[in-house]
């Protein structure tokens, strides 16, 4: 028995670089072997959606009190959007959240979404929109972001979950990221695709945002678009 033993320990036994060179190679290649076989989640989230929605509420609330993003309040536009959100709730199959959707006295053409459904539309937006129909597919496409956790993970990944974890402390720093960052263009597709499928779902034509985006890009001063959310991470605006 000890002779077999020995002859184990030696095989792991380093005698020169060169065998140690062979262990680390035959090591990484176990190591992605295992990776290739055992897939992990894509969508990695460390936050709940209730502590998600709850974060959302609290970013919601400091965005609303910056210059710029006043809150458009009438009876018109909540009647307006709270029938969309019902609409958008009987079209997909389990949503994950409540939305609650705004419109700030802001001229640039954008639209956010926040953790836990709260999205924001500003008034240049609506104002460029030329249908109904176009500023439903955008807020389509927002819910998108939120129902894929586009949103939570792009901040976890940004921040860290410590520092979304610590609370009121950095609610305006985590606040500007979300106006200030976008997605990558694997999450702009999927916001997509998001918004062409909930668009069907409600007998829409799907192709309207893509429409929305189009004439964005040909306007003329497109240029002055290039920093808003909606646009400068959105994989078909040049």
């Amino acid at each position: 028995i000890i002779p077999k033993f020995t002859i184990f320990f030696n095989m792991f036994y380093v005698h020169t670089p060169v065998e140690l060179l062979i262990i680390l190679v035959i090591g990484g290649l176990i190591l992605i072997a295992v990776a290739f076989f055992i897939r992990m989640p894509e969508h990695p989230t460390l936050i709940s959606i209730e502590t998600e929605t709850q974060m959302g509420e609290s970013y919601a609330k400091f965005i609303h009190n910056l210059d710029g993003f006043t809150k458009i309040e009438t009876p018109y536009i909540h009647e307006v959007f709270d029938s969309t959100v019902s609409m958008l709730r009987k079209s997909q199959a389990e949503p994950n959240y409540y939305y609650q959707i705004s419109v700030v006295d802001n001229s640039m053409v954008n639209a956010f979404a926040l953790p836990g459904g709260y999205i924001i539309v500003t008034k240049g937006l609506i104002e460029f929109c030329e249908t109904s129909e176009e500023i439903l597919s955008v807020i389509c496409h927002e819910i998108g972001h939120v129902e894929k956790r586009h949103v939570i993970n792009r901040l976890i990944k940004d921040l860290g979950v410590q520092i979304l974890a610590l609370g009121d402390g950095y609610i305006g720093e985590i606040s500007q990221t979300i106006l200030s960052t976008g997605y990558n263009r694997y999450q702009e597709e999927e916001a997509d695709l998001f918004s062409c499928e909930l668009m069907f779902a409600m007998q829409l034509e799907p192709r309207v945002l893509a429409g929305f985006f189009r004439r964005l890009n040909d306007e003329n001063n497109r240029d002055a678009y290039l920093d808003f959310e909606i646009v400068s991470s959105h994989p078909d605006f040049p």
